[in-house]
This record gives structure tokens, C-alpha cells and sequence, in this order.
């Protein structure tokens, strides 16, 4: 089962078409799609990293080591135990 844990609906309005046509391809080849927030919020990207750690069981990421979204993601996983496995960029 693949589901995308989308942020907030209006994630990708501000991508260019190209990334917006992929993104929209992508999401209809799920399962399933859960929407973390009905509209953004600041919080809105930490929550769905959040929601994505806490229902699976190995974390695959592609990470440089710079701070950001990522390695908060990572930082979060690895307080859950969370299995991971590392891909450098």
C-alpha cells in the first residue's frame, strides 16, 4: 500500500507546471492520500514528517546533514527508534 501524506491541499500552487504535473501524477498512482492540515500553518510540513515516521516502520531518506526539514524528520525518527536507512545526495 503506498500512501502520500500530503501537508496541506495547497502544497504544490506555487510549484511550476512540470512539478505540479509530476506531483499530481505521483498522488494519483497512491493508495491512499491523507491530508495533514486543511490549510497551511507553520507547523503544517513538521506534522506530516511527523505523521509519516510514526506510521512506518523504516525510514529511507536522501540526506546531506544540513539543517532543515529533513533533519528534523531524521532527528524525530531516530527518538521513535526508528529503523533508517541513509542515501547521500
Amino acid at each position: 500500500v503506498i500512501e502520500a501524506a500530503v501537508p496541506f491541499p495547497e502544497q504544490s500552487d506555487r510549484w511550476s507546471e512540470d512539478a505540479r504535473s509530476r506531483y499530481v501524477e505521483l498522488l494519483r498512482r497512491c493508495d491512499s492520500i491523507s491530508i495533514i492540515s486543511p490549510h497551511y500553518t507553520p507547523e503544517a510540513l513538521r506534522l506530516r514528517n511527523e505523521y509519516m515516521v510514526n506510521r512506518s516502520s523504516v525510514l529511507i531518506t536522501v540526506y546531506d546533514g544540513k539543517r532543515g526539514g529533513t533533519m528534523m524528520t531524521v532527528n524525530y525518527a531516530k527518538k521513535q527508534g526508528l529503523e533508517m536507512i541513509q542515501i547521500a545526495p
